[in-house]
C-alpha cells in the first residue's frame, strides 16, 4: 500500500495532495486502508 503523511478530510472525499476522489476502508483497529482512486475503483 501507499503511505499518505497528510489526509484532509473534506465531505466525502479523502486526499493527500491529490484531488481524485479515492476509495477506502477504515479497520475496526481504526487504520486506513486506500484501495484505488474513485475512478479506477468504478472502471473496474
Amino acid at each position: 500500500g501507499d503511505v499518505i503523511r497528510f489526509l484532509r478530510i473534506d465531505g466525502c472525499r479523502l486526499t493527500g495532495h491529490d484531488s481524485r476522489t479515492w476509495v477506502f476502508e477504515i479497520t475496526e483497529a481504526g487504520l486506513v486502508n486506500i484501495i484505488a482512486p474513485l475512478s479506477d475503483y468504478i472502471r473496474r
